[in-house]
């Protein structure tokens, strides 16, 4: 029989050859500990860019923003604040003396059709129509049309429409059929 103690001791001296048969184990803390390292660097190397990228924006951004005026400042304590729109004011002549013609006095007529070129906003028509018959229209202002519907009358009658206008080119003309086509006609601008 076998005793314990040689049991114990068999079993130690397996293992003290394993052991010495082994190769050694490496450690794998100090391998995990610098790949750990590794990545803290990598980490707070993005965030410190992305921050450094943020920060510059902002910057920028408040830069921009302190540059530009207030387009609707403040009104001053006690005072009101009101709105001055200026109104381009053009003057037009139809049907002088029975022609086919419209012309806008003080502006030279060398082109065909004659135009007239206004800023961009309100624009205050005054026509004076010459003759009976005749419907002013400008072209993409439904609102806008002038006429002389009075056949009686021997005078010249003087209209005043108000429209606002955007930038774009529109076509002032007679409705009456042909009249376009004869020369009744003029070109507004709009910039």
């Amino acid at each position: 029989m076998i005793d314990i103690d040689e049991i114990d001791n068999l079993w130690r001296d397996a293992l003290a050859s394993a052991a010495t048969d082994a190769p050694p184990v490496d450690d794998p803390r100090p391998r995990v500990a610098r790949r750990v390292q590794h990545n803290r660097r990598v980490r707070t190397f993005v965030n410190s860019s992305v921050a450094v990228v943020i920060a510059g924006a902002l910057v920028v951004a408040i830069g921009v923003l302190v540059d530009r005026p207030d387009p609707h400042p403040a009104p001053l304590a006690g005072t009101t604040q009101t709105t001055v729109v200026a109104v381009t004011t053009v003057r037009v002549v139809d049907a002088t003396g029975g022609s086919l013609s419209i012309s806008f006095p003080g502006q030279p007529s060398e082109t065909i059709p004659p135009q007239i070129t206004v800023p961009a906003g309100p624009v205050n028509f005054v026509i004076d129509l010459d003759a009976a018959g005749h419907t002013l229209v400008l072209d993409g202002v439904p609102e806008f049309t002038a006429v002389n519907a009075d056949a009686s009358l021997t005078t010249p009658v003087t209209v005043t429409r108000e429209v606002t206008l955007a930038p774009g080119r529109y076509l002032l003309h007679c409705l009456t059929p042909g009249h376009t086509e004869a020369g009744e006609e003029a070109m507004v601008i709009v910039q």
